[in-house]
């Protein structure tokens, strides 16, 4: 299954259209069962040190945020970052930077990097260029899509809850736009000399990344 990224229907839709707040609530139930929360939640509960500041990557309607604030109400320094405004439900001592990731210009104030579903939607040469940035990051904690026909097959399963067009057909789009195996870093350009990478597939499937500099791993060593 060939790896390409295709248009999805949320991009050209307005914050506020009915169809899109639908395929956002769409999300959040897959992320849920999908316990891509939970994983990148105790990832960074293992791995980030007091003090280091975290930047997320495409964070949407701040979930992600919301549910390690929840489970971490004394975490700061974290940064979300998206094309969208701030969502209200955004904790007001965290900061906000609506724009284009590429046009973003504070990196190299940033040592943990968390990203949940966002990276399919760029491209091979996008990706690599995102690496580039991300060369300074102490810690890289990326959930995504594997890129498998079966899991195009089980999305349909959504039906059940009533999800809706956009989310059937964006979830097949984002799928093929998913990653296998050693994918994800190799077209990010983690040097295997620089980082220790894990990469998780689970049985629903989310592919997860964890990278973490090797002259700066803990003795703990890398969460499972």
């Amino acid at each position: 299954m060939k790896r390409e990224v295709l248009p999805e229907i949320l991009d050209s839709l307005p914050e506020n259209d009915p169809e899109a707040i639908s395929n956002r609530k769409d999300l959040h139930r897959i992320n849920i069962l999908m316990g891509n929360y939970r994983w990148i939640v105790n990832q960074i509960v293992r791995h980030r040190k007091n003090c280091e500041r975290i930047l997320e990557l495409g964070a949407g309607t701040g979930e992600l945020g919301k549910f390690l604030y929840q489970e971490n109400p004394r975490l700061s320094e974290y940064t979300g970052l998206d094309l969208i405004s701030k969502p209200s439900s955004w904790p007001s001592e965290w900061l906000w930077w609506k724009g284009d990731i590429m046009d973003f210009r504070e990196w190299e104030h940033y040592q943990v990097c968390v990203v949940n579903l966002f990276l399919h939607h760029l491209d091979d040469c996008e990706l690599r260029k995102l690496g580039e940035k991300l060369k300074g990051f102490r810690v890289i904690i990326a959930g995504e899509l594997i890129r498998r026909p079966i899991f195009q097959k089980l999305l349909k399963l959504t039906r059940i809850w009533g999800a809706g067009q956009v989310t059937l057909h964006d979830g097949h789009v984002s799928i093929q736009a998913g990653f296998i195996e050693k994918e994800l870093p190799q077209l990010l350009g983690l040097d295997e000399n620089l980082w220790q990478v894990v990469i998780k597939q689970s049985l629903l499937g989310s592919y997860r990344m964890l990278a973490v500099k090797k002259e700066m791993l803990t003795s703990s060593g890398l969460s499972k």
